[in-house]
């Protein structure tokens, strides 16, 4: 089993995969693209969900294997994108509060 995990940047809207598997707790969790840094707690709160995500498909295989009657599932997470609530509050300048 892997879990590989989809993030994108809003710094510069790029997307890059990571892949829990091979984490490095002492590294941050980097954009390669503008090198913008996730925070120590969402990086902590996106990994510790990601192992719950990678232990529940590890079960569901488990289960199905040797078993005639359990039929073998995997889970796929797909998030909700707040992209364009983020462009229309990126607009707003400081400047047009004055």
């Amino acid at each position: 089993m892997s879990t590989t995990i989809e993030i994108k940047c809003f710094s510069c809207s790029g997307t890059f995969a990571y892949y829990f598997t091979i984490r490095r707790t002492d590294e941050p969790i980097k954009c390669p693209y503008c090198y913008t840094c996730m925070d120590a707690r969402s990086a902590d709160e996106m990994l510790n969900a990601a192992g719950c995500f990678e232990d529940a498909n590890a079960d569901l295989w488990k289960r199905s294997v040797g078993y005639d009657n359990v039929s073998l599932f995997q889970f796929n997470l797909i998030s909700t994108t707040p992209d364009k609530f983020y462009e229309e509050n990126k607009r707003h300048d400081t400047d047009d509060y004055v």
